[in-house]
């Protein structure tokens, strides 16, 4: 019997290294799967935080070229505004210039055949101030009479009108009226 408990102690002692080896096994594969896990855990977060380091530089870049497109369409909407007021200015001293010219046509027609204008200025495009040279008192008081009727000015007189025939300045100050 003892030859037979001895072939049982072998099989036992196999059997038990086989568990052995089988449980070693087992311990290096989990492991080395533990390791790649562990791996894995820390490379994959560090390649996300990589690309996002990279997006976020692009995008600082990005941002840093509409700052510029920015502040270029911030110039030309500057520059478009003062383009709008200097030729809505300009418009204006246009508009100005046809009743200012209007104006002095108007008064050369009204005068009468033997009376200059020798000077005329004009302020705030409201004022005029004509300096005539008038030959006889009628002609003035026609001169008077006709810057009366057209409706242009406001209180129109002389300063002084001249009584007797012979070349005399006669200087008026106009108001145009508004219309």
């Amino acid at each position: 019997m003892k030859a037979q408990k001895d072939i049982n102690l072998i099989w036992q002692e196999s059997r038990s290294l086989y568990r052995k080896k089988i449980l070693a096994f087992s311990l290096i594969f989990a492991l080395i799967v533990l390791i790649g896990a562990l791996i894995l855990a820390y490379f994959i977060p560090m390649g996300l935080i990589n690309n996002l380091k990279l997006e976020n530089k692009e995008l600082k870049t990005k941002i840093a070229l509409l700052g510029d497109i920015a502040a270029l369409t911030g110039n030309l909407e500057q520059k478009e505004n003062d383009y709008k007021v200097r030729s809505d200015l300009i418009k204006v001293i246009q508009e100005e210039k046809v009743k200012i010219s209007e104006v002095v046509k108007k008064i050369i027609a009204y005068l009468p055949q033997d009376v200059y204008i020798t000077s005329m200025t004009i302020s705030d495009g409201k004022a005029v101030n004509v300096s005539f040279v008038v030959k006889d008192p009628i002609d003035a008081a026609k001169l008077i009479i006709k810057l009366n009727e057209s409706g242009l000015f406001e209180n129109v007189d002389a300063a002084s009108l001249p009584l007797t025939k012979g070349n005399t300045i006669l200087t008026f100050s106009l108001v145009l009226r508004h219309d």
